[in-house]
């Protein structure tokens, strides 16, 4: 979510705002990613360069989360030769 930060007499107040787009590209990315689709799919689905969705996914999901989940593919991928 989005913040607005005011400081005055009274301290630092924060409000949410509305949903960024940003905010709202994060989460569709990280439930396509989640949802077993590949960097390269949501790539071409949500219209973003591989390097974005990389970066998307390693700041909104938990980096241990992503790496046992690239495991998981690797070992299914193997299997599967």
């Amino acid at each position: 979510m989005a913040w607005a930060v005011r400081s005055g007499k009274e301290g630092c107040i924060a409000r949410r705002l509305r949903p960024s787009l940003h905010d709202l590209r994060g989460t569709d990315t990280t439930k396509f990613y989640i949802n077993g689709l590949t960097e390269h799919e949501i790539a071409e689905i949500m219209s973003l360069g591989g390097d974005i969705v990389s970066r998307i996914i390693r700041h909104c999901i938990d980096r241990a989360t992503a790496i046992n989940d690239r495991i998981k593919r690797l070992n299914e991928a193997r299997t599967r030769m």
